[in-house]
């Protein structure tokens, strides 16, 4: 096992039921209060971990890590926790219940303001933040890049815009709807497949001498086609380049070996009604490399919005952890949404102070939160804030300032809010319908019978 980040303050409730491969290693991990397993009762007093058995416990998680260090914490034995069915109750300051059906190999539950899901093998790449220059570009665009060497990782990869005279692919072993065909022409891919729900990050570096001090990092919100709105980051920092390596390097365990990919494919065909923009801009200054589920500051940043909040994405689906988010900033600030398709969002509708906007064709992930703004591969619904492989960027400054100028240009050409326009369906299917009745009428009454 690598390394687990339980990205909790001194985690108040963690059960993991199933371990990958001694079940004895089964443990619960509880701050003070009172649990209950199926009916048997604990009083927990300090940070406590209540295992099947201590040896077979260190041996398989001798790197368990609870925003500290695992001595902070009092191993004991003598619990055991079914992996076909389970009800656990944990009564602290508050009452939660836990009930699983069928527990996974190396699949841990734990709570932070709602039930949660990880795997022992997660990595825990703590964030990287350097001041460096980097350009951002705004899609709709035409560009290429250029390099003798370069690792490209994505989801799904149909344009060949990185040439390079070696190439290194990382692709997801499942994208919806099947492997691109023309994925499978490529050489040297590699296709992954692990406890992540999708490898859907994307991000490529560029390297033409071994020393990486002349590479470049590109972290994107697309799958290397540009014909959707979208942005993508690029970075020329050494200290960037080897922390995506890394990523990448570990990320190497996933893929699956002597598989034949003779399943669905589909043909890829580029049709844009939006004409390249090109939008550049060079910036200097402090910025945040992250890989998701590792570390997460998309939630944060919403919900501690004060001025401005604007959110940008194909699509939301709603769910506890960002309804409350948004619900939190909406009591300070206007919060403005941009989709591509309104579909579940129509729910935060009904939170004071939010606006949705449809605007055709958007594919990239932006949250502006006052002065700072991520670029994201990150669709904002669970999968992709918690379950997902995903890569993001973090943003200070002025930068925010100009994807905020950017932003309101698809906010002010997008249709009016949802409501207006159910509204606007509404009264004429009303007046619809009386035309229909009145039509019907006339012909019932005004129209003489036929004589047999």
């Amino acid at each position: 096992m690598k390394y687990l980040l339980l990205l909790l303050l001194l985690t108040t409730i963690a059960v993991c039921p199933n371990p990958k491969k001694d079940y004895r290693a089964e443990w619960i991990a509880v701050s003070n209060g009172t649990l209950i397993v199926n009916g048997k009762i604990w009083n927990v007093s300090n940070n406590t971990i209540i295992t099947k058995n201590k040896t077979s416990f260190l041996k398989e998680f001798n790197s368990l890590q609870f925003v500290g260090n695992l001595s902070n914490y009092k191993i004991v034995e003598g619990i055991t926790l079914p992996n076909k069915g389970a009800k656990i109750v944990f009564r602290n300051k508050f009452c939660t219940t836990l009930y699983y059906k069928n527990a996974k190999k190396g699949e841990i539950f734990y709570w932070k303001n709602g039930w949660h899901i990880w795997y022992e093998d997660w990595t825990n790449f703590k964030p990287v933040t350097v001041n460096t220059t980097y350009t951002i570009v705004q899609s709709p665009s035409n560009l290429d890049f250029r390099a003798k060497n370069a690792i490209v990782v994505s989801y799904t990869y149909t344009y060949p815009c990185i040439k390079a005279e070696n190439v290194t692919y990382f692709l997801e072993e499942r994208p919806i709807g099947g492997i691109p065909s023309k994925e499978l022409k490529l050489k040297n891919v590699h296709f992954l497949r692990g406890t992540y729900r999708f490898f859907h990050y994307k991000f490529a570096v560029l390297w033409n001498n071994s020393n990486f001090n002349d590479s470049a990092s590109i972290i994107t919100t697309e799958n290397w086609k540009w014909c959707n709105r979208g942005y993508y980051v690029i970075l020329k920092d050494p200290r960037v380049s080897e922390f995506l390596l890394k990523v990448v390097n570990h990320d190497k365990i996933y893929e699956k070996q002597g598989v034949k990919y003779n399943r669905k494919t589909y043909q890829v065909h580029f049709n844009t009604h939006l004409k390249p923009c090109n939008e550049i801009k060079k910036f200097r200054g402090k910025i945040t490399i992250f890989v998701l589920p590792d570390f997460n500051p998309i939630l944060n940043a919403i919900s501690s919005a004060k001025n401005r909040l604007y959110i940008e994405a194909p699509y939301i689906v709603p769910y506890p952890s960002l309804v409350n988010a948004i619900k939190k900033a909406s009591k300070k600030t206007k919060v403005l949404i941009v989709l591509s398709k309104i579909g579940y969002a129509r729910v935060l509708e009904k939170i004071p102070n939010v606006s949705i906007r449809i605007f055709p064709q958007i594919h990239g992930k932006l949250i502006i939160s006052d002065k700072k703004a991520i670029i994201t591969s990150a669709n904002l619904d669970k999968c992709g804030l918690e379950m997902n492989r995903e890569a993001g960027v973090v943003v200070y400054g002025n930068v925010s300032d100009w994807l905020a100028g950017n932003f309101m240009h698809d906010y002010n050409y997008g249709m009016e809010n949802f409501k207006i326009k159910r509204i606007q369906f509404f009264i004429l299917t009303v007046i619809f319908g009386f035309i229909l009745s009145f039509i019907f009428l006339s012909y019932k009454v005004l129209l003489p019978r036929r004589k047999k």
